[in-house]
């Protein structure tokens, strides 16, 4: 007899957004390279000579404790959300705006604010106006910027193995589960 399969975790996919430079194959690589590390035995798929490269978009699947993602280094069809990079030295440039509003166009509805370099930006008032930059750009797309979060990480330093940059990124993770995987 044949039975039914019930995944134990939902599917997500989720597209990158954010400028040129701003970090997003570094925090594609950092979100797998930490979770590898908490756990050597998840399941992670890196086609490692995909990232940094210009052949094309990156694809990486992971698994967090909640939730199987599938991540497209672009704007993917059919993303159920996406992760949106903002470096802290730069704010929010001219094309998040479009890429905000390609992403509402394609069924985005869930996003959730990576704001890479932190541990470059000292000072912090200057990280709290670029999350509220954010969450104001957020809001004129059609987003809701009051309850998305923004999460300040610091990829390079996760992939050093540095523990502050560590942390970030699980900070990140856990914000994507709460965000992405609401049963």
């Amino acid at each position: 007899m044949f039975s039914l399969f019930r995944r134990a975790k939902p599917q997500i996919h989720l597209s990158t957004l954010g400028a040129d430079g701003h970090g997003r194959t570094t925090l594609l690589s950092a979100l797998t390279q930490v979770l590898h590390r908490d756990r050597p035995d998840a399941n992670t798929h890196v086609p490692l000579a995909q990232l940094g490269s210009s052949a094309g978009p990156a694809v990486v699947q992971y698994e967090t404790a909640r939730a199987r993602y599938t991540h497209q280094d672009s704007l993917a069809p059919g993303a159920g959300g996406a992760l949106l990079a903002v470096c802290a030295l730069d704010g929010p440039m001219p094309g998040t705006e479009e890429q905000l509003r390609a992403a509402k166009e394609a069924g985005v509805d869930r996003i959730v604010v990576a704001l890479t370099r932190c541990d470059l930006q000292s000072d912090f008032d200057v990280l709290e106006v670029i999350g509220v930059e954010v969450s104001m750009l957020l809001d004129e797309q059609g987003f809701d910027g009051d309850s998305t979060p923004v999460v300040p990480v610091a990829a390079q330093a996760a992939l050093r193995g540095n523990e502050a940059g560590t942390d970030s990124i699980r900070t990140l993770l856990s914000s994507m589960d709460k965000a992405f995987a609401r049963r």
